[in-house]
């Protein structure tokens, strides 16, 4: 069995500028080129030395420990707060959801208590950058758990190669016998909420069908922008191979195609000496280095639920004069699958279709997002912004994308009680029928330069 090592400095208990010294820094850097993370457990007044810290080493994976321990004793929120969203603005910054009850006040704490300062760090890192850790050593100090049986759990890392890891962690003191506690971490990705997973069998389906209904549409952008032999460019969340493939015939072999995803396999037949597949987390990683002269994201931030932090990213890793193409849908402007709805087929289709996007809205997909991206583009500092909008109404490419998207969603629609296995049935058998016409959210693309 492999052996796993950890080791934290409680930085809480030194000079509030220790993280500044250089030799600090320099072991710091030494454990960024190991590979490794750092935990930050630090309270509030060393926020300041650590961020100057996290934005001096953009190479290393900060995580804060117990959100920095806010003051929940006194009932506190700043400059606590203020100082957290700071740390979150970093993309190099998670945060661990743990042990606030030792900062609680002892023994009138509520859970009540706790929320405000659990709602603060879930609104500035959002889910997919803060870590739960049970820390049960310290919580047993301030609180009481419900009897139940411990299960000791070997180190596991995800199957599907996400960031979800369990450890066993050993407290002991002098004179005491060791307590074996098991602590949780999840760090949760986007992939592992997300409704309409890559690695489903109907994903290809999808793929094909939002090929055929959209790639004209974003190609002509491509065209509008100057996309020209020898260019670098970030394909962001690939899926299929289509726009890979367009990109990398059209920058040639002086150019270079960056294709990255959660899910790399469909995009893997692409890879070439012009196109490198990479799995990355737009919503948690860093921008890969070297600058681009086109980032184009279709269908992408939409699903991501800190669409700041991922924007951001896209953002910074754009050269001077480079170009972003961001492409979201905007269900919530065009609610409706049947415009035309005149009996009794059309209206099971639009009912499905609301409780899809009910779906969507519970994993935190925001269906208004398509609307803001002229101006989410000039707030983030980038000029020469246009856009417009592209609305499919009937084609069998939509009949194909209804089909397999139902399919995919079908075991969620049932579970979440928004249809029956009969509706979910008739619908597919009308979709399948061609009697239905089919339209699409309205396609929003919106770009601009940086300058």
């Amino acid at each position: 069995m492999d052996r796993v090592v950890t080791g934290r400095v409680a930085v809480l208990t030194l000079d509030p500028r220790w993280l500044c010294r250089p030799d600090v820094r320099a072991g710091l850097r030494a454990v960024a080129a190991a590979g490794l993370t750092f935990d930050l457990l630090i309270r509030p007044v060393q926020f300041a030395a650590a961020l100057e810290t996290v934005r001096a080493l953009p190479e290393l994976t900060f995580v804060l420990d117990h959100l920095g321990k806010p003051p929940i004793a006194s009932g506190e929120v700043e400059p606590w707060a203020s100082r957290l969203r700071s740390l979150a603005s970093e993309p190099n910054v998670v945060a661990k959801l743990s042990g606030l009850v030792t900062e609680a006040s002892w023994p009138q704490w509520t859970v009540a208590d706790l929320r405000p300062y659990a709602d603060v760090a879930l609104a500035s890192f959002g889910p997919s950058r803060l870590v739960f850790g049970s820390e049960l050593a310290g919580v047993l100090a301030r609180g009481h758990l419900r009897p139940g049986p411990f299960r000791r759990r070997r180190p596991h890392r995800a199957p599907d190669g996400g960031r979800t890891l369990f450890c066993v962690r050993w407290h002991g003191g002098a004179g005491r016998r060791p307590v074996a506690c098991c602590t949780i971490t999840a760090m949760t990705s986007p992939d592992e909420g997300y409704l309409l997973d890559n690695a489903q069998p109907e994903a290809g389906s999808r793929f094909d069908a939002l090929s055929s209904l959209f790639d004209a549409s974003t190609f002509r952008h491509f065209d509008d922008l100057g996309v020209a032999p020898g260019w670098r460019c970030w394909e962001v969340g690939a899926g299929g191979p289509s726009v890979v493939s367009w990109l990398a015939d059209r920058v040639g072999p002086g150019g270079h195609v960056l294709a990255t995803d959660l899910d790399t396999s469909w995009a893997a037949t692409t890879a070439s000496d012009v196109v490198e597949i990479r799995r990355h987390d737009i919503g948690l990683d860093a921008p890969p280095p070297g600058g681009f002269d086109l980032v184009h994201a279709r269908l992408v931030l939409v699903h991501v639920p800190d669409r700041e932090r991922a924007l951001r990213t896209l953002v910074a890793a754009l050269r001077p004069g480079g170009r972003l193409l961001l492409e979201d849908a905007d269900p919530a402007l065009q609610p409706l699958i049947c415009l035309d709805e005149q009996g009794p087929d059309e209206a099971l289709a639009n009912r499905l279709r609301r409780a899809f996007r009910e779906l969507l809205a519970s994993r935190g997909a925001d269906l208004a997002y398509g609307r803001t991206l002229p101006r989410v583009l000039r707030e983030a500092g980038l000029t020469d912004v246009t856009a417009d909008a592209y609305f499919p109404i009937a084609s069998p490419a939509c009949t194909a994308l209804e089909a397999a998207t139902v399919r995919q969603i079908r075991d969620s629609l049932l579970t979440a009680g928004l249809a029956t296995a009969a509706d979910i049935d008739r619908h597919l058998a009308n979709v399948t029928s061609g009697r239905l016409d089919l339209a699409t959210s309205p396609m929003i693309s919106a770009s601009g330069r940086k300058p």
